[in-house]
C-alpha cells in the first residue's frame, strides 16, 4: 500500500513558472546594429495565454511572456517604445508573441517560439521561429528557461537579419 502512495505522489502533476529575466546563452555574441531598431510594442497573440505547454507531467507557464520578449529585445541593443538616438537610422516596429511552447517525449524536449513583426499598420506581419530541440534531463525550471531563452534568441536573430538587409538598403 505505501508503494502505490509513493508512486501516485510521484506521478502528481506540477507546474512550472518561467522567469520574465532573459538570459542569454554564455557563448552568444551580438552585433552592434548599424540603424536604431526601437520595439514599440510587445503583445501577446496567443490563444492560450496561461499555458506554455507540458514537459512530462508538468504544466509550463510564465510570471509575464511579454515582458520576457521585450527584456530579450532589450538585451540584443534594440530600444524601447519611442527611445531614439539622434543621428540614426531608426527602424520602429511592433512584436506580437504568435506561439510558444513546449512538449516533451521520453527523453527529449522541443520549444518553439512564433514572433510576428508589422513595421507599419498597412503592412502584413512577418512571422520569425525560433526553436530548441534537445534531451530533457530533469524538466526543471532552469532547464526549461533555458530552452525558451534559446528559441527567442533564435526568432530574434532572424529578426536582426531582415532589419539589417532593410538598413542596409
Amino acid at each position: 500500500m505505501a508503494a502505490l502512495l509513493y508512486v501516485a505522489a510521484c506521478a502528481a502533476p506540477r507546474s512550472l513558472v518561467l522567469s520574465a529575466d532573459y538570459t542569454p546563452e554564455a557563448t552568444e555574441t551580438r552585433t552592434p546594429h548599424e540603424c536604431q531598431y526601437v520595439v514599440r510594442s510587445v503583445g501577446d497573440m496567443r490563444s492560450d495565454k496561461e499555458s506554455l505547454g507540458r514537459i512530462g507531467l508538468s504544466d509550463v507557464s510564465s510570471e509575464d511572456i511579454v515582458e520576457w520578449v521585450r527584456n530579450a529585445f532589450m538585451h540584443r541593443g534594440f530600444q524601447a517604445g519611442n527611445e531614439t538616438i539622434p543621428g540614426r537610422p531608426n527602424y520602429a516596429f511592433d512584436v506580437s508573441v504568435k506561439l510558444a511552447y513546449v512538449r516533451s517525449s521520453s527523453s527529449s524536449k522541443a520549444t518553439n517560439i512564433v514572433l510576428g513583426v508589422q513595421r507599419d499598420e498597412d503592412e502584413e506581419i512577418t512571422y520569425y521561429r525560433g526553436s530548441d530541440a534537445s534531451i530533457n534531463w530533469s524538466s526543471s525550471v532552469a532547464e526549461v528557461q533555458r530552452s525558451f531563452n534559446i528559441a527567442l534568441t533564435k526568432a530574434i536573430k532572424l529578426v536582426e537579419n531582415d532589419l539589417a538587409k532593410i538598413c542596409r538598403d
